[in-house]
């Protein structure tokens, strides 16, 4: 009787004493006695694994990191490549240095990336650094571009070099295709090569103005054909060529080299080249070095400001100097043949006083 009493009088306090005993012994992980700036201060000598755990342990450790991603140490990804093997399978595979993640997905159930895999792939790529990403083989249509798109952004990942090779883009707009890599994809170096089922209008001054391209230290495009495999010839202009090499309106001072094929240029563009590099004034973002290929017969007019430096049947070279600097730009024309009716043009940036 006693006891039976003992037993139900006793038990809750215990109970209860037991489980503030508990709580009191559980480590505060609020940590709401240092200030923000302190918390991230201690992320940054974290590695990514680390900070990785550390978003599990609280919801301010956790927005403090997701604010401040950009201030943190970076999972480092070798390569990313989304290939079309062909037989409606697409491989996703992401590379680091010591392993390989790889994905199959089967178009024939699916013509795009289900949310489940957007989620994983974006779990994977979280905060990384990815030194090169190469999209080869690929159609892209516009909901490829929108996962694509997804899972960047949700990862939060940086962009060293962006690669499309092969891919078809004739199920885009063109409005897509521009702002796809020229706003949502922020790399340093583009490269662009064996582009089909393209269309001139896409590789339109616009393009270049867009600001992930602009901005770009590396810019190419190369070997672009239409729907019936021929040719394409970039719907861009003197004008508007001649802008984004010379910086026109550009603050970044990042910009390295331009590499475009076949640009739909005049007979007089390296002309009006030498002659407006005399008095342009932003030198600090000029390309220091581009190449355009398979562009028509160039005409150097007589000029005091240029300077003809030898000519012969094969290739010529010309330089002007700017006027305020010691800069120099040299220009060289060189043909494939003496009967070929289309160039190849190199022109570089380069202090006077050495050689480019």
């Amino acid at each position: 009787m006693n006891t039976t009493r003992t037993s139900r009088v006793n038990g809750p306090p215990r109970t209860r004493k037991l489980t503030s005993y508990w709580k009191s012994a559980q480590p505060n992980l609020s940590d709401k006695g240092l200030p923000p700036e302190v918390v991230l201060q201690i992320f940054t000598f974290l590695d990514r694994v680390d900070i990785d755990n550390c978003r599990l342990v609280n919801h301010r450790w956790l927005n403090i990191i997701d604010k401040n991603t950009h201030l943190l140490r970076q999972r480092f990804i070798r390569m990313l490549k989304v290939v079309d093997n062909g037989n409606n399978m697409i491989t996703i595979s992401a590379s680091s240095r010591t392993k390989c993640i790889k994905y199959n997905l089967n178009m024939e159930i699916n013509n795009h990336i289900d949310a489940d895999m957007i989620k994983r792939l974006a779990n994977l790529l979280k905060g990384s650094l990815i030194k090169r990403t190469v999209i080869c083989n690929l159609t892209l249509t516009e909901l490829w571009v929108y996962d694509l798109y997804t899972i960047f952004n949700r990862a939060n990942v940086k962009f060293a070099r962006f690669e499309m090779i092969g891919v078809a883009i004739d199920q885009l707009t063109r409005d897509s295709f521009q702002n796809f890599i020229g706003e949502k994809v922020a790399a340093k170096v583009y490269f662009l090569d064996g582009i089909r089922n393209g269309d001139a209008d896409f590789f339109n001054s616009r393009l270049l103005e867009k600001t992930n391209i602009v901005n770009a230290e590396d810019f190419t495009v190369y070997d672009v054909s239409s729907l019936a495999g021929e040719e394409v010839i970039l719907d861009l202009g003197d004008e508007a060529l001649l802008d984004f090499f010379f910086g026109r309106n550009i603050t970044s001072k990042r910009r390295t080299t331009l590499y475009l094929d076949s640009p739909a240029v005049s007979q007089s563009f390296v002309y009006s080249a030498l002659v407006r590099f005399v008095h342009e004034t932003n030198y600090e973002s000029m390309m220091q070095h581009a190449e355009f290929t398979h562009i028509r017969e160039q005409i150097i007019h007589s000029h005091r400001a240029i300077t003809n430096e030898y000519d012969t049947d094969i290739q010529s070279e010309w330089s002007s100097k700017n006027a305020k600097t010691d800069l120099v730009l040299e220009v060289k024309v060189t043909r494939a043949s003496e009967d070929d009716e289309l160039v190849h043009v190199t022109m570089d940036i380069c202090n006077g006083r050495t050689m480019c």
